[in-house]
């Protein structure tokens, strides 16, 4: 059940009870035995097809589930329909007793399962699977959850149930201590801008993990904690596709497990999220190397801008161009056919890269393991990029780095991928530059990865200047 433009008024009025859902009017119910008068429901409270209400509403949910005293959670509910209250297995009474009484005995119940960040939350919790139920849970100063087993609630400073109320031991302290961990987001010192980076990093790659029934709603489920996590930073510039101006070139390096096999069409990529943001790629899962707050940025950031679609800076955008000033490495991606690698792990990149010129070969090697590593499936060949399809490696952050199988040290280079684009211009910024203005070519990101640059056998030369013959290019990536 929704409100809508057409029925906006008439449920400014009343809604009859018997047309509510069976978990909104258990939700209600629960209201009432607490003595709280008013309620929140989102598909009720947000007009769902005012794209202008919705994107406005949506821009204030930090601040709605911040302030709530109780958010109810249906998170054993597959839908509206289900409800809050489920029929348990019931109790036994054991044919014993202890000091005269006798013993109850129920089901283990598995906590483990509920861990915010564990890897593959459990299905019948269908709420854990949900994009937009992280910021609920995460927002919300207190939360009731109604399970299959049992209640559950959760608070900013502890989680406890009803086999434990005190939440002390076992997988219940592990529980604790993920939520607590997402949690100091909000309360650690704005000085710690570093932490909460990784803390944010660190969301994306749980957040990235879950179920969305549209692709679009990718940034605009993630508004709330954006809005939040921002008041917690230190000058974090602008908020970009999911990314931060303050650490952009380490927020760009986000690698991904996986890949899907569609991957996003580059020619639409001016009306979507742009290439260089996670949210251009939908589900799937993410991560951010370790190691990389310590490296050095070897390219720098000229000008970044997000095109938003609302009136929510941290929704929906339409394009964005990212221009850096670095180091661009030609590279031929060529594919590598094996059956047996394919059926044990079709996922896996079969293909590798090959320099272009001898000036790359003389100055580094590809990365064992992850020389590339692309945002799309690249199975079967040729489906998204042709055998010989010329990439380039740009360089973003270098950290020193020992080779073993060379028994030398050198640097790792961290960085992306990126092809250039056909001929794809923007006819109202050529006519604003003129008649004679010819565009810069467009690149679009297709993939993460690292370079070993050798260290020279003799003298102290940094091994990533041996690149100098490549000089400094302006990049612009769409």
């Amino acid at each position: 059940m929704t409100t809508t433009r057409d029925n906006y008024k008439e449920h400014l009025s009343s809604i009859p009870w018997d047309f509510l859902p069976r978990t909104f009017q258990d939700a209600v119910l629960v209201a009432r035995a607490l003595g709280v008068r008013f309620i929140w429901i989102d598909s009720l409270c947000i007009i769902q097809d005012d794209g202008e209400d919705w994107a406005r509403e949506a821009s204030m949910m930090a601040g709605i589930y911040e302030n709530a005293w109780l958010t109810i959670a249906a998170t054993a509910a597959v839908d509206g329909r289900q409800g809050l209250f489920t029929d348990r297995s019931g109790n036994e009474k054991a044919q014993i007793s202890y000091c005269g009484s006798p013993v109850l005995l129920r089901p283990v119940v598995d906590h483990s399962e509920f861990i915010a960040y564990t890897e593959k939350p459990s299905r019948s919790l269908p709420l854990l699977w949900r994009g937009w139920g992280l910021q609920e849970q995460i927002l919300s100063t207190r939360v009731l959850h109604f399970t299959q087993e049992e209640l559950l609630w959760e608070c900013r400073s502890e989680m406890s149930c009803e086999c434990s109320p005190e939440a002390s031991g076992g997988s219940l302290r592990e529980i604790g201590q993920s939520l607590g961990a997402a949690r100091s987001v909000w309360g650690r010192h704005p000085a710690e801008t570093g932490a909460n980076m990784r803390d944010w990093y660190k969301l994306v790659e749980v957040y990235m993990k879950r179920d969305l029934t549209y692709d679009s709603d990718r940034l605009p489920a993630l508004s709330g904690i954006a809005n939040a996590f921002q008041r917690t930073l230190v000058g974090p510039g602008r908020y970009l596709a999911g990314l931060w101006e303050s650490d952009l070139i380490r927020g760009l390096l986000w690698r991904v497990d996986r890949p899907r096999p569609r991957g996003p069409s580059y020619k639409t990529a001016l009306s979507s999220p742009p290439s260089w943001s996670w949210a251009s790629i939908g589900q799937c899962s993410i991560y951010w190397p370790v190691g990389t707050p310590k490296g050095i940025h070897v390219a720098e950031v000229i000008d970044a801008s997000c095109t938003r679609s609302t009136v929510d800076d941290k929704g929906m955008v339409s394009g964005g161009k990212l221009t850096l000033r670095g180091k661009l490495i030609p590279l031929k991606i060529q594919y590598v056919v094996g059956k047996e690698l394919e059926v044990a792990e079709p996922w896996w990149h079969s293909y590798t890269t090959d320099p272009v010129d001898d000036r790359f070969w003389r100055s580094c090697r590809l990365a064992q393991d992850e020389c590339f590593m692309p945002d799309v499936q690249l199975s079967p060949p040729g489906e998204n990029l042709p055998p010989g399809s010329v990439l380039y490696f740009l360089p973003l952050v270098k950290v020193p780095h020992w080779v073993p199988s060379m028994y030398t040290r050198g640097l790792l280079a961290q960085g992306i991928f990126v092809r250039q684009l056909p001929e794809w211009s923007t006819p109202s910024e050529d006519e604003e530059r003129g008649p004679g203005h010819i565009s810069s070519p467009l690149f679009a990101r297709v993939g993460c990865g690292a370079l070993d640059f050798l260290a020279p056998t003799r003298g102290t030369l940094d091994p990533f200047a041996r690149l100098g013959e490549y000089g400094d290019t302006i990049v612009t990536i769409v």
